[in-house]
């Protein structure tokens, strides 16, 4: 599948499961689908490696820290409020690593678990 397919059957799914992510997620992800396949690939070594577990906001810093080392010039703008929402995706997309990420629900139904 290309990425093009790709991002598509993942938008496909933010709109078919609203309930799941953060309000305007498919808008970030139509706009920085480049960081989520950078987080992906990260989170997909991690799990390779055996790990049962592990931190979605140590990936995202992990990446910060790499650009910054291998581009002086570059900024590394990311706001945390779309973090767990790129853990349930990367779950309902890569169902054989989905127990990666610990979710919770969020209080007010903003976000719910994906089953």
């Amino acid at each position: 599948m290309i990425a093009d397919d790709r991002l598509y059957s993942a938008r496909l799914f933010v709109w078919a499961t609203p309930e799941c992510f953060r309000k305007g997620f498919d808008d970030w992800l139509g706009m920085n689908w480049g960081i989520y396949l950078a987080i992906e690939q990260q989170a997909i070594a991690i799990a390779k490696t055996g790990r049962k577990h592990h931190a979605i906001n140590t990936i995202i810093e992990y990446l910060r820290h790499y650009t910054f080392l291998h581009d002086a010039e570059a900024e590394f703008k990311f706001n945390d409020q779309w973090t767990s929402s790129i853990a349930r995706l990367f779950a309902a997309m890569n169902p054989k690593y989905k127990t990666l990420f610990e979710f919770r629900e969020v209080s007010g139904g903003v976000v719910k678990k994906i089953k």
